[in-house]
């Protein structure tokens, strides 16, 4: 609301998953490459209070289960080679890092097939869903002679098992008070997501809600919202009649999350752009623009609160200093400048392109003016 931002400093690679756990004290967060780190960060202070390793490479997946006291992880095992698993399933106790305390390994298991996500189920303690390429699986949390194991039992998908599984979502909070008929859903990336009954097993309905794949999708106790590669999102009722809500964006949606409320919807596209729409209204606001690439240069204009950016992904960006509100872009796609510089007297910009070339730009008509080689 307030449109301020924190950084929490400490990864040195592309951060790739994260999870924040239920109770709004904790942050995990990942970073891509070999050895991954998972960095537990309190929200309050910004501190990192533990770091995690046990994977290989390839960490796809992090969540917490409904109390915030254990974290699961999925990523590739770096041994799979000689074992013909390639994927690694490890799960911590994180109850105690708050407080001074370390975080103690529960599980370590390697597995077969391969899984995009991996979520606590909010129905039962210990249960956990997981999906991925042609599979969907439900697992229990298990101890057995002082140590934790996990049991897992595979969904019999029989003519559905070519499906690529992208997400999972579950019931509302409210929904059936009955176990026997709680739901999981699960999108795909052929657009359509399934509904699945948790205690039977089973597939009860086969919706199709895009026409590409479904990245993101989030249940509430109300309205389903998916996110998909084809650029919208969308806002269902639970009997997916037809959507109520649409909002077409400049990228595909690889993000959704739902405030507590169920008044607000977050979205993070492809783009590195986080929007928020407002559910009632059907009002929409940008909050968080971004590079999709490195910054190669940036200068402070001399007389207004304001700076200009280049980056690898071939755009020139002007922000505000004070909201970091994005002002202005310039596009040059299949190029980049590597440098900027302003005028000293009037509102205009000179960029260097690595093609040799020099650009004039009016900042506020976001027009060229020369260009000289």
């Amino acid at each position: 609301d307030t449109n301020q931002q924190r950084f929490f400093f400490g990864h040195t690679a592309t951060i790739t998953v994260m999870a924040l756990s239920p109770d709004d004290l904790l942050l995990a967060t990942c970073q891509e490459g070999k050895n991954p780190i998972i960095r537990l960060w309190e929200v309050a202070s910004g501190e990192c209070v533990a770091m995690l390793a046990a994977h290989g490479s390839d960490l796809v997946c992090v969540d917490f289960d409904r109390v915030g006291g254990q974290l699961i992880a999925v990523g590739k095992d770096d041994k799979g080679a000689g074992k013909n698993f390639l994927n690694l399933l490890v799960m911590w106790d994180v109850s105690m890092v708050l407080r001074g305390g370390k975080a103690v390994k529960l599980v370590e298991q390697s597995f077969e097939p391969s899984l995009f996500k991996v979520r606590f189920a909010p129905f039962e303690e210990g249960r956990l869903v997981s999906c991925g390429d042609g599979n969907i699986n439900l697992w229990r949390l298990k101890r057995v002679r002082e140590k934790h194991e996990l049991r897992r039992m595979m969904l019999q998908l029989g003519v559905h098992g070519n499906q690529t599984f992208l997400d999972l979502a579950f019931e509302g909070a409210l929904g059936s008070a009955d176990l026997l008929s709680r739901k999981i859903y699960a999108s795909t990336a052929s657009g359509l997501v399934y509904q699945i009954n948790y205690t039977n097993q089973t597939v009860d309905q086969i919706y199709r809600l895009h026409d590409a794949a479904i990245n993101a999708l989030v249940v509430t106790d109300g309205f389903c919202v998916t996110g998909s590669a084809d650029r919208f999102l969308r806002v269902w009722p639970l009997d997916f009649s037809d959507y109520f809500l649409e909002a077409e964006h400049a990228a595909p949606v690889n993000a959704l999350s739902v405030s507590a409320d169920c008044l607000r919807i977050a979205i993070g596209t492809a783009n590195g752009t986080v929007g928020v729409m407002d559910v009632p209204s059907h009002g929409y606001r940008t909050v968080v623009r971004s590079h999709e690439s490195i910054v190669l240069a940036l200068a402070m204009d001399p007389h207004n609160r304001e700076f200009t950016t280049t980056a690898a992904d071939g755009t020139i960006r002007t922000w505000d200093l004070d909201s970091y509100d994005q002002l202005y872009e310039f596009l040059a796609p299949g190029e980049f400048a590597r440098c900027v510089v302003y005028h000293p007297r009037l509102y205009v910009i000179a960029c260097g392109f690595e093609n040799g070339s020099t650009r004039i730009f009016d900042i506020g008509s976001t027009t060229q003016l020369q260009e000289y080689r």
